[in-house]
């Protein structure tokens, strides 16, 4: 296991916990805009979250086995659509918008609502955190494409296809390449698969392209040792903490795309990846269990809130914190009920997905 990789997953689901909670402290205390200072940068957890998920893919899927592509699709969709069709049904009921039918059906496909909308959101889903979703599914599918075409190279096969994709449909459908994911391309034919072309050629997908790469370079720079590595992998640590934060206070760059929030998330997580590699680290288990419900957490966090407004009148508690209080109230409920979800449903999904992977293998 890559215990920085764990760390960088909760955190990433911590940091859009606390961009969505950020009005709690907003207009409390003297400085009226306190939480977008200190959490308004934590919508940069997306971005980290694609990068993390390219190198997650490709280092799970280093060791050759029969039928990679039926075990790949296996693995992903129980890791993603149990969590994901609770958190959208949930939602619809705790919520006083109506939806319709096919609305709803859009957002347990993941299907975005509205292409014509802004990039890269495209009006959402039924469930809001879920529009990030449909780029992972969209990913997966590029990525076992590219392992059915070759195993060793699949990282970069992946990286090709995905960049040629975006080479083309942003030469051919808008006035030039952009690497702003608030850019969209205009496609004039709207059919129902045509969301996915939006997808295909968002800035968005190169983040995983970044993952990959980054997996790519730290599986091959396992025979480096040395004191002057230890010391250089602790001395590039602090210097890409110390960049990160300025981005951070700072706001510099601010926006979804691999020149924005991606480029924080490429000069954070080579740092603690390398440190890892050659250090010995001590192992947090507060982080490592942020970790492992990081997606759960990100997942059932706004269904909390939004049942927490309906009920409000039941939970006087609720109804009279403010700032902090309310801010640490909410986000201890949240990561209590993400938790519940992760031993409910989570780990039984994982257990049946072996178990019918063993069925293939038998």
């Amino acid at each position: 296991m890559i215990y920085s990789i764990a760390y960088a997953r909760g955190l990433a689901a911590l940091f859009v916990l606390l961009f969505h909670f950020r009005d709690y402290i907003n207009g409390v205390y003297s400085q009226a805009n306190l939480g977008e200072i200190l959490f308004g940068p934590g919508v940069s957890g997306v971005d980290i979250f694609f990068v993390v998920s390219g190198f997650i893919i490709v280092y799970s899927t280093r060791k050759i086995e029969s039928r990679p592509a039926a075990k790949f699709i296996i693995r992903r969709v129980f890791r993603i659509y149990p969590l994901l069709f609770l958190s959208v049904i949930l939602f619809v009921f705790v919520t006083p918008t109506e939806y319709s039918a096919i609305q709803i059906i859009k957002s347990l496909i993941p299907y975005h609502l509205d292409y014509s909308q802004d990039a890269p959101y495209f009006g959402y889903n039924v469930y809001v955190p879920a529009w990030t979703i449909t780029y992972e599914v969209i990913f997966y599918a590029v990525f076992v494409s590219s392992m059915l075409i070759t195993h060793q190279f699949r990282a970069y096969v992946c990286s090709l296809i995905i960049l040629l994709i975006f080479l083309y449909f942003n030469t051919h459908f808008s006035d030039g390449v952009s690497l702003d994911a608030h850019d969209s391309v205009s496609i004039s034919y709207q059919h129902f698969g045509a969301g996915f072309f939006y997808i295909l050629s968002s800035p968005m997908m190169l983040e995983f392209i970044f993952g990959m790469m980054l997996c790519e370079v730290y599986e091959r720079s396992g025979d480096l040792k040395g004191e002057f590595f230890i010391k250089a992998s602790r001395a590039y640590l602090w210097f890409c903490f110390g960049v990160f934060m300025t981005f951070w206070f700072s706001w510099w760059s601010f926006g979804h795309g691999p020149l924005k929030f991606g480029l924080w998330a490429v000069v954070i997580l080579p740092a603690i990846l390398f440190y890892e590699k050659f250090n010995e680290i001590k192992v947090s288990g507060k982080i490592s269990f942020l970790g492992d419900i990081s997606y759960s957490l990100y997942m059932t966090h706004i269904v909390v809130v939004y049942a927490l407004g309906w009920y409000a009148d039941y939970i006087p508690l609720y109804k009279s914190l403010s700032g902090f209080a309310k801010l640490f109230y909410v986000s201890t409920l949240c990561i209590a009920i993400a938790y519940l979800c992760h031993i409910a449903i989570e780990k039984p999904m994982h257990r049946l997905s072996r178990r019918i992977i063993s069925s293939l293998d038998n």
